[in-house]
């Protein structure tokens, strides 16, 4: 997280499994729950896996009384994909 008086603060963010190991696995992180649908597409196919798949939200907290200029997001990841979908401040 980028301030606009040239500070930074570094914040982890854990999300859990899109599908939670297809059923069988739990919301972790602390992770809040988005959106769940029914199945996932299965890219360049035109078909669907009927797996319930979830998006998740994650907060942190930021420095207070600073505001934010920007965001850098990391170059490489621990395990897996990270899309963001949406960043919101309040």
């Amino acid at each position: 997280m980028n301030y606009t008086d040239g500070s930074s603060q570094q914040i982890s963010i854990g999300l859990s499994d899109w599908t939670l190991g297809g059923g069988a696995g739990k919301v972790a992180f602390g992770n809040t729950i988005a959106v769940t649908t029914p199945y996932r597409d299965i890219v360049g196919s035109g078909k669907t896996d009927n797996v319930k798949t979830y998006v998740y939200a994650a907060d942190s907290a930021l420095q207070s009384g600073k505001t934010v200029g920007s965001v850098t997001l990391p170059p490489d990841l621990d395990q897996g994909q990270f899309h963001v979908f949406s960043i919101a401040f309040g």
